[in-house]
């Protein structure tokens, strides 16, 4: 057989192969990324060991600005502890596996919030992600931690005092923060998701007061309920539940912004970001991708009446 057909067959064979593996591979690394976009995890992929012969895979990802691993096994995608099972291979794992959950990153380290002797500790960790390792950094109370983060977000809680907390729960987490002021003492509930803020005692002038400092309006009131229309919308304050119903009078793009701002533990930048995107549209929910915070808006009627964050997909 002539020498270049030889060669010239080769060629071809070894370039199918390489064509066929970049197509199998193409195929598994997009039903991993198609799957995690289903439930909300937007994810880059940091490094992967695709298995072509096999049909399996293993990914090492970062999911809504958070570290994500998965496997791929003949079309099945499965992963652990809603992605963080690579913690088990750190030397931290016995210190986060029970009682903690994960905060929000910060300057590129991870935290989570612990609790340990039934007080919240915030633990910061650094994370490479070429690796998937992490050094632990510090520890700081929680609870401080939170009360400047709500400080920095609402301008008018930052010359008061922390008087007391509640905090329970562990995976759902519940904090209720007791703030004096000169004018007015506050009571702010989240479940870190969500931030609502009241008087601490919920008299006409109370709710006056804290409804013009977080709405820079006026209200009506009505008992517990206050009501103003506001630049994106008309919106009524229920108190006696820590809840609110709002009919937007602005593309709902503008108005996630707007409610993201009052709302929603830090968000500060809502107003400053691009990057806002209608993910998934059913029944009577509606879910935002606003930079790397996932956002969930339920409407009944024409209403609005919750919002709540969450860096973790919604499954």
């Amino acid at each position: 057989m002539n020498i270049k057909l030889i060669v010239l067959l080769a060629i071809i064979i070894v370039l199918s192969i390489f064509l066929i593996v970049n197509y199998v591979s193409g195929n598994i690394r997009n039903s991993v990324l198609n799957h995690l976009e289903d439930n909300l995890e937007f994810c880059e992929i940091e490094k992967e060991n695709i298995n072509v012969l096999s049909s399996s895979g293993v990914f090492w990802m970062t999911c809504n600005e958070r570290p994500f691993y998965a496997e791929y096994k003949d079309g099945n995608i499965k992963y652990e502890l809603n992605g963080w099972n690579w913690l088990e291979n750190t030397d931290y794992w016995n210190e986060l596996n029970t009682q903690c959950d994960f905060y929000y990153p910060e300057d590129g380290n991870l935290r989570f919030f612990c609790y340990e002797n039934d007080e919240p500790v915030l633990k910061y960790y650094s994370f490479n992600r070429n690796s998937f390792t992490i050094n632990k950094i510090k520890e700081e109370n929680f609870v401080v931690v939170l009360t400047k983060d709500l400080k920095s977000k609402y301008s008018f809680l930052e010359q008061c005092g922390l008087t007391d907390y509640d905090a329970s729960g562990t995976y759902a987490p519940y904090y209720v923060l007791y703030f004096s002021c000169d004018n007015q003492d506050y009571k702010v509930s989240t479940n870190l998701a969500y931030v609502f803020i009241s008087p601490k005692d919920v008299t006409e002038v109370g709710i006056r007061t804290t409804f013009e400092n977080v709405f820079g309006v006026e209200p009506n009131i009505e008992n517990s309920k206050a009501s103003a229309s506001l630049s994106f919308g008309d919106i009524t304050i229920y108190y006696s539940n820590a809840s609110f119903s709002l009919v937007p009078s602005k593309e709902l793009d503008i108005v996630m912004k707007e409610l993201g701002n009052k709302f929603l533990l830090n968000f500060d930048n809502a107003e400053e970001s691009v990057g806002i995107e209608l993910v998934k549209d059913y029944n009577n929910m509606k879910f935002y991708k606003i930079d790397d915070v996932m956002v969930r808006i339920q409407i009944l009627g024409n209403a609005i009446n919750s919002i709540v964050q969450k860096r973790e997909g919604f499954v």
